[in-house]
């Protein structure tokens, strides 16, 4: 019951509430996993990178089967700048749980990152084989491509992105980048002004 309350405290952006409740629920069952990891994700949130680690590592001290928390980990390693430890966190919880679209995106992120193109190729196509309506997946496939040179590839993936998100400034930004590499400097011009647009819009 804490834990759900410490959830819903969290969504309400009522973070002291949120901690709090997760710490009643940990004081109650300090074997309770979920509490831990939900705590260290609030922390995540707040930028307390360390402190998130810290309990997310404790999550999975408590249950090691638990695919969420190695994601997590995964997640806080990268904002940190520690790559190689982020790819084996992601790994790690894709070998509990291989169906997670999400998971295959960061982990592709994470190989883009050390440049390792090809594998982040990999992932992320099994992101959008794992949920076709992934919007971030096709934008970062694009991404690839573009730095691959390969601009009519890159095209046509940041294409897709802007289909099922047309009002993403980012990615209106990134086909005008693609664009560019083409020559076409009319297309390009256009999905700048309709980035700078919807920026002024959100």
């Amino acid at each position: 019951a804490y834990n759900n309350l410490g959830l819903a405290y969290a969504e309400k952006g009522e973070m002291d509430n949120a901690i709090k409740h997760y710490q009643i629920a940990i004081d109650l069952d300090p074997y309770y996993a979920n509490a831990y990891n939900n705590l260290g994700h609030l922390y995540g949130e707040m930028g307390l990178i360390e402190k998130a680690i810290e309990y997310y590592q404790q999550a999975l001290q408590l249950r090691p089967d638990m695919p969420e928390p190695y994601n997590n980990l995964g997640v806080a390693y990268d904002r940190k700048g520690m790559v190689e430890k982020a790819i084996e966190a992601f790994q790690q919880s894709l070998k509990l749980k291989p169906i997670d679209p999400g998971v295959h995106n960061n982990l592709g992120s994470a190989y883009e990152k050390i440049g390792s193109l090809d594998k982040a190729i990999k992932e992320y196509r099994e992101a959008l084989r794992l949920r076709p309506d992934y919007a971030q997946a096709y934008n970062k496939l694009g991404i690839v491509y573009g730095k691959m040179g390969l601009a009519d590839e890159s095209i046509k993936h940041l294409l897709m992105a802007l289909q099922l998100d047309p009002e993403n400034p980012g990615y209106h930004n990134n086909i005008a980048n693609a664009y560019m590499m083409k020559g076409f400097v009319n297309k390009a011009a256009e999905h700048r002004r309709q980035a700078a647009y919807f920026q002024g819009k959100n």
